[in-house]
Protein backbone atom coordinates (compact mmCIF):
# COMPACT_ATOMS: atom_id res chain seq x y z
CA UNK A 1 0.00 0.00 0.00
CA UNK A 2 2.44 2.26 0.70
CA UNK A 3 4.09 1.71 -2.54
CA UNK A 4 1.09 3.04 -3.99
CA UNK A 5 0.87 5.66 -2.11
CA UNK A 6 4.59 6.77 -3.07
CA UNK A 7 3.71 6.12 -6.72
CA UNK A 8 0.79 8.73 -6.69
CA UNK A 9 2.61 11.43 -4.61
CA UNK A 10 5.47 11.51 -7.59
CA UNK A 11 2.31 11.07 -10.44
CA UNK A 12 1.52 14.89 -8.28
CA UNK A 13 4.72 15.91 -8.40
CA UNK A 14 5.42 15.52 -12.19
CA UNK A 15 1.97 16.97 -13.25
CA UNK A 16 3.34 19.88 -10.76
CA UNK A 17 6.49 20.33 -12.74
CA UNK A 18 4.66 20.38 -16.20
CA UNK A 19 2.21 23.53 -15.13
CA UNK A 20 5.40 25.55 -14.31
CA UNK A 21 4.73 28.65 -16.52
CA UNK A 22 8.50 30.61 -17.91
CA UNK A 23 8.73 34.08 -16.28
CA UNK A 24 8.42 37.02 -18.11
CA UNK A 25 12.36 38.10 -18.22
CA UNK A 26 13.28 34.28 -19.13
CA UNK A 27 10.43 34.91 -22.01
CA UNK A 28 12.30 37.98 -23.61
CA UNK A 29 15.70 36.66 -23.51
CA UNK A 30 14.47 32.98 -25.00
CA UNK A 31 13.17 35.14 -27.76
CA UNK A 32 15.96 37.40 -28.41
CA UNK A 33 17.93 34.38 -28.33
CA UNK A 34 15.62 32.84 -31.45
CA UNK A 35 15.56 36.11 -33.22
CA UNK A 36 19.38 36.02 -33.32
CA UNK A 37 19.28 32.28 -33.96
CA UNK A 38 16.51 33.06 -36.92
CA UNK A 39 19.05 36.09 -38.08
CA UNK A 40 22.13 34.14 -38.05
CA UNK A 41 20.32 31.29 -39.89
CA UNK A 42 19.04 33.75 -42.73
CA UNK A 43 23.27 35.16 -43.16
CA UNK A 44 23.82 31.29 -43.43
CA UNK A 45 21.59 30.65 -46.02
CA UNK A 46 22.49 34.07 -47.87
CA UNK A 47 26.15 32.74 -47.46
CA UNK A 48 24.87 29.65 -49.33
CA UNK A 49 23.03 31.27 -51.82
CA UNK A 50 26.72 33.17 -52.45
CA UNK A 51 28.53 30.14 -52.80
CA UNK A 52 26.33 28.30 -54.91
CA UNK A 53 26.40 31.29 -57.68
CA UNK A 54 30.15 31.71 -57.22
CA UNK A 55 30.69 28.01 -57.60
CA UNK A 56 32.86 27.43 -54.45
CA UNK A 57 33.77 24.34 -53.08
CA UNK A 58 32.12 23.74 -49.57
CA UNK A 59 28.69 23.64 -51.13
CA UNK A 60 28.08 20.14 -49.38
CA UNK A 61 29.77 21.22 -46.09
CA UNK A 62 26.74 24.09 -45.97
CA UNK A 63 24.33 22.03 -47.10
CA UNK A 64 25.31 19.84 -44.41
CA UNK A 65 25.15 23.16 -41.78
CA UNK A 66 21.82 24.17 -43.49
CA UNK A 67 19.90 21.08 -43.80
CA UNK A 68 21.61 17.92 -41.81
CA UNK A 69 22.90 19.85 -38.55
CA UNK A 70 19.32 21.02 -37.34
CA UNK A 71 17.40 17.78 -38.38
CA UNK A 72 20.16 15.68 -36.49
CA UNK A 73 19.12 18.79 -33.13
CA UNK A 74 15.97 18.36 -33.29
CA UNK A 75 16.08 14.52 -33.51
CA UNK A 76 18.06 14.43 -30.18
CA UNK A 77 15.74 16.91 -28.37
CA UNK A 78 12.69 14.58 -29.31
CA UNK A 79 14.24 11.48 -27.89
CA UNK A 80 15.57 13.27 -25.38
CA UNK A 81 11.67 14.42 -24.41
CA UNK A 82 11.04 10.58 -25.37
CA UNK A 83 13.26 9.09 -22.62
CA UNK A 84 12.66 11.52 -20.25
CA UNK A 85 8.90 10.11 -19.23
Amino acid sequence: MEDNKEYISEDENISEVENITVQPQKRKALRIIAILLLVFYACLFGLFIYMLITGSRYIFAMIFILIIYPVLLYVMVWLRKVFSK
